[in-house]
């Protein structure tokens, strides 16, 4: 599905799934992260989707989703289940100890991001999607992107910061 065909669709059932998300969870402000989260799959999940109209429904089964695993988020803790099997010497057994230790930092500091952050951090820096093209698919604008995705990059860097006692560096990818 091509850009202008997927924002046009979405922007025309962004107030249905917006309603499913309300249903579900109890503040509006998690209502919009739970839609901005979904338009985030849609977005991925795009070429999957046979046509325009059957869009509706597979976003309301993924908002449905999106908001139950978010309300399950906020009484889960977090589990060590990335173990891998022993490395065959010493020095591969520190090379990886501190591997899992560095993505398990990470993996932390980028779950402590709410999901709006997440989804953009994701959408910049792994499908290389522009301001522009992000602003569209959220439905905002280029400038709430920019400031967003600041905020997400400095939360980064503290939380990196303050766990390793390292100066971490986030990096900084030009428009």
């Amino acid at each position: 599905m091509e850009l202008k065909t997927f924002t046009e669709t979405v922007s025309k059932i962004r107030a249905q799934i917006l309603r499913t998300a309300l249903c579900h969870l109890s503040s509006p402000d998690d209502a919009e992260d739970a839609v901005q989260e979904t338009m985030t799959i849609l977005w991925v999940r795009r070429n999957s989707i046979p046509h325009p109209d059957k869009m509706l429904h597979f976003a309301t089964v993924v908002v449905r989703s999106v908001s139950i695993d978010m309300l399950r988020k906020r009484k889960r803790t977090f589990s060590l289940d990335d173990v891998t099997s022993e490395p065959r010497n010493s020095v591969d057994a520190q090379r990886t100890m501190e591997e899992q230790e560095q993505q398990l930092l990470l993996k932390q500091a980028v779950s402590s991001l709410s999901n709006k952050q997440q989804a953009i951090v994701r959408m910049r820096n792994v499908e290389n999607l522009s301001y522009a093209e992000i602003a569209s698919i959220l439905g905002t604008t280029e400038s709430s992107v920019r400031g967003t995705l600041s905020r997400a990059r400095a939360t980064l860097i503290n939380k990196l910061n303050s766990s390793t006692g390292f100066c971490m560096k986030v990096p900084y990818r030009a428009n």
